[in-house]
């Protein structure tokens, strides 16, 4: 199920909600959620240097959160294969 970015916004109730965004490649996405819903924290998870790159080329809103990691099944480190 493809969900745009109007539909998920408008399934949130929460006054302060906390939004997770798990491959946030340059950011763009987590910037228009921000921008719908500035009253959110927006945790993003990206592991790739060349998208953090790219994202920390924006000014980014003070909401976002970007944590450079990523997500998997383990803990522990891997390799990246790009």
């Amino acid at each position: 199920m493809d969900l745009s970015k109007q539909a998920i916004s408008s399934l949130i109730t929460s006054e302060s909600p906390v939004i997770l965004e798990v491959g946030m490649y340059d950011g763009e996405d987590a910037r228009e959620m921000s921008q719908m819903i500035p009253s959110s924290t927006i945790y993003g998870f990206e592991c790739d240097p060349r998208s953090i790159s790219l994202y920390k080329s924006f000014e980014n809103p003070k909401n976002i959160i970007l944590n450079e990691v990523a997500i998997g099944s383990t803990n522990g480190l891997v390799d990246l294969f790009m």
